[in-house]
C-alpha cells in the first residue's frame, strides 16, 4: 500500500474542479485541503470547508462553539454535471462518511440541552 500511495504522489496530480480552469499545479496540495482533514482517502476536498482557517475555528470556540468531526470522503462525481432534467435521475458516484459513537453522543447532549446541531 505503502508503495501504491508514493506512486500515486509522485506521478497524480490534484484534481481540480471543472470551473478551475487552469492546470494543476503544486501549490493546490496545500491550497485545496480544508483545515478537517485527517484521513486521506476522498478524490477532492469537501468545497464547503474549503471556506473555514485556523483563525476562524480559534474566534468560533472563543464564542463558545464546540465542534464535532466526521470524515467524508468525496467521491469522482463531485466533479460531475447534473445531466438529468430531474436530480432524481442523476447518478451519483459513492461516497464514505464515518460519524463516529462519541460524536453521536454530544450531538443527542446539545439537543436535549436545547442547543443547535
Amino acid at each position: 500500500m505503502k508503495r501504491w500511495k508514493s506512486l500515486l504522489q509522485r506521478l497524480g496530480q490534484m484534481p481540480l474542479p471543472p470551473y478551475i480552469t487552469r492546470a494543476p499545479d503544486a501549490a493546490d496540495v496545500e491550497r485545496y485541503q480544508t483545515v478537517f482533514a485527517r484521513h486521506a482517502g476522498a478524490v477532492a476536498a469537501p468545497t464547503a470547508g474549503l471556506h473555514f482557517d485556523a483563525a476562524m475555528l480559534h474566534a468560533l470556540r472563543a464564542r463558545g462553539v464546540r465542534f464535532g468531526y466526521v470524515t467524508l470522503h468525496v467521491g469522482a462525481g463531485t466533479f460531475q454535471p447534473l445531466r438529468s432534467e430531474r436530480v432524481e435521475d442523476h447518478h451519483m458516484h459513492r461516497e464514505w462518511i464515518n460519524v463516529g459513537a462519541a460524536l453521536v453522543e454530544q450531538i443527542r447532549h446539545a439537543r436535549a440541552a436545547g442547543g443547535r446541531v
